[in-house]
C-alpha cells in the first residue's frame, strides 16, 4: 500500500512504505503477474469519475523522500497525467525513475479505483493497464496495487476474479464486470486447470479426472456470468436461449459480441471436458448459435478471436456439408490474416484440430514450429496467450508419437531405401 503526503499543502510526513507505489510502476513489465492487468477494461465509461482532489504535488516519506508523484487532470477527457520524477533536493532514499502515465479514475459500487498505462511517448514501460485501489481525504492519498496480499480471500482462485466477484455482489448488474469475470474463468480454467490436466494424464488419469470435473465448473461459472451479461440487455435472454437458441440470438447487437463470444467460449470448453455427461453434450446447438451469431455481427472480433475458436470447432458442428478441415483452415488464415502471424494460437488450434484429424504429421509439425518462431515480447498484450499457446505446442509436440499411426516421413524414406 502507497501513502502519499500532498506537498503542497505542507502535509507531516505519513507511513514508511509511503512511496512503494512509485517504484512498483517501474518495475511493472517485469511483475505482471501481481498486479490486476485490465487489457480487457471491466468498467464502462458511465463509471469513470473526476476528483480534483487528487490534482496536486504528492511526495514521499522516509526511505522513498526521493520520489515526487505530480498528478494532472484534462477535464475535457476526463483523464490523469501521473508524473514519477526525483526530488532534485533530496539525496537519500530510494531513488525513482522518471516515467510518465496516464489514467482514469474508476468508480465500481463504493469503490474507486485508478486504471492506469504508460505514456508511450514519455515511457518505456509495457502498454499495459494496471489497477490500484484508491483512498483519499484532504490530507492523504492512498494507492494500493491490487496484489495477491490485498485479497486475502483468493485462496484457490486468483485474486483478480475474487476481486471482480466481490464487486458484482456491490452492483450485480454491471455488464463491464459480468463481461471481465466471464472472460477471466474461461481463461483461467484453460491455462491453469485443463491444460495442466491433459500434461498430467499419462502419469495420472485420476488426477487429470478431478481437475477437469474442476475446469468444467469453472466453465461453467464463467457461462452464468456471460449469460447475466446479456441478460442486462435483453432480459429473459438465457431461458429463451435454452427454448430457441437460433431466435434467441437474433436481439444480440455487435455491442454484445464480447460477452456473446465469451459465453460461447465457456460453455463449449465446458462441453470439451465433459463427454460423460449427455445433458451438457445435448448444449452444442447454443454454443453453435452464440458463435455463428458473433461472427455474423462482428467476424474481427478481438483480431479474429471468433475465427480461432471456429478453427476448433468446426470438426463437431453438426449438419454442415462438406470437409470441416476446408472450413477450419479458412478461419486459421482469416485470423493469422488479422494477427499478422503474431499470435501462436491459430497455428496451436490447426494443428491439433486438423493435423492430428487428419494424420498430416509433416503439416503438424511445420505449425507447431511456426508457433514456436514467434517473440512473445513482439506483442507484450499478446505475450501470455503466446507463453501458454507456446507451451502447448511444445507439449504436442513432445506426444506426436503417439498423435500419429505412421512414423516420420525420414524415418520411412530410410526404410523404402
Amino acid at each position: 500500500m502507497s501513502h502519499l503526503a500532498d506537498n503542497s499543502r505542507g502535509n507531516a510526513p505519513r507511513n514508511l512504505r509511503l512511496l512503494a507505489l512509485t517504484i512498483a510502476i517501474m518495475s511493472l513489465p517485469l511483475t505482471t503477474g501481481c498486479w490486476v492487468q485490465s487489457v480487457y477494461p471491466f468498467y464502462e465509461e458511465s463509471d469513470v469519475v473526476v476528483d480534483p482532489g487528487l490534482v496536486g504535488n504528492w511526495e514521499g516519506d522516509s526511505d522513498l523522500k526521493s520520489c515526487l508523484l505530480k498528478i494532472g487532470l484534462d477535464p475535457a477527457t476526463r483523464t490523469y497525467t501521473i508524473e514519477v520524477a526525483n526530488s532534485g533536493d533530496i539525496k537519500t532514499g530510494a531513488p525513482c525513475q522518471a516515467a510518465t502515465f496516464e489514467g482514469k479514475l474508476v468508480q465500481i459500487g463504493v469503490q474507486r479505483f485508478l486504471d492506469v498505462a504508460p505514456d508511450q511517448e514519455k515511457c518505456w514501460a509495457a502498454p499495459l493497464d494496471s489497477l490500484m485501489k484508491v483512498e483519499t481525504d484532504k490530507q492523504k492519498l492512498v494507492l494500493t496495487p491490487l496484489d495477491p496480499d490485498w485479497m486475502a480471500s483468493a485462496m484457490d482462485l486468483p485474486f483478480a476474479l475474487k476481486l471482480m466477484e466481490g464487486l458484482l455482489d456491490q452492483v450485480p448488474q454491471h455488464r463491464g464486470l459480468l463481461f471481465a469475470t466471464s472472460s477471466g474463468f474461461t481463461q483461467y480454467s484453460y491455462v491453469w486447470v485443463q491444460q495442466p490436466a491433459d500434461e498430467v494424464e499419462q502419469q495420472d488419469v485420476e488426477r487429470a479426472k478431478i481437475m477437469r470435473l474442476r475446469a468444467r465448473k469453472l466453465y461453467l461459472r464463467a457461462r452464468d456470468y456471460g449469460i447475466r451479461g446479456l441478460e442486462v440487455k435483453h432480459r429473459g435472454f438465457g431461458a429463451e436461449l435454452r427454448r430457441d437458441p437460433k431466435a434467441a440470438v437474433r436481439v444480440a447487437r455487435k455491442k454484445d459480441v464480447p460477452l456473446l463470444y465469451w459465453t460461447a467460449a465457456s460453455w463449449g470448453a465446458a462441453i470439451s471436458v465433459s463427454k460423460d455427461d449427455p445433458e451438457l453434450v445435448a448444449d452444442q446447438p447454443i454454443v453453435e448459435a452464440l458463435i455463428n451469431r458473433s461472427l455474423q455481427l462482428d467476424a474481427e472480433f478481438d483480431h479474429g478471436a471468433i475465427h480461432g475458436f471456429l478453427i476448433s470447432y468446426e470438426s463437431a458442428r453438426q449438419g454442415a456439408k462438406g470437409d470441416f478441415a476446408v472450413r477450419s483452415r479458412q478461419h486459421f488464415e482469416r485470423q493469422v490474416e488479422l494477427t499478422e502471424g503474431s499470435l501462436a494460437s491459430p497455428f496451436v488450434a490447426l494443428a491439433e484440430a486438423v493435423s492430428v484429424s487428419k494424420q498430416e504429421r509433416s503439416e503438424f509439425e511445420s505449425l507447431l514450429k511456426r508457433a514456436l518462431a514467434i517473440d512473445p515480447n513482439t506483442k507484450p498484450e499478446w505475450r501470455l496467450n503466446n507463453v501458454v499457446m507456446q507451451r502447448r505446442a511444445r507439449w504436442l509436440l513432445s506426444r506426436e508419437d503417439d498423435l500419429f499411426l505412421s512414423e516420420k516421413p525420414e524415418v520411412q524414406n530410410a526404410a523404402d531405401n
